[in-house]
């Protein structure tokens, strides 16, 4: 089991928890995917959509 949420033993963070919510938190339009090989963290994928306006502008707000 994977447990990404402190419990009341520990007041802090690890590493990989600190990279998924930052990761998370740099994503206005798109997802993160955490990837995980007998039951460890191996790799964080994130996927970032723009979109565009038929001028060319980046439509949406907060991308930038």
């Amino acid at each position: 089991m994977i447990e990404l949420m402190t419990s009341s033993s520990r007041s802090e963070l690890t590493e990989i928890e600190r990279h998924i919510l930052d990761t998370v938190k740099t994503v206005k339009f798109g997802s993160v995917a955490v990837i995980i090989h007998d039951g460890r963290i191996v790799q964080i994928e994130r996927h970032q959509k723009l979109r565009f306006d038929p001028l060319g502008n980046i439509v949406g707000s907060g991308l930038f």
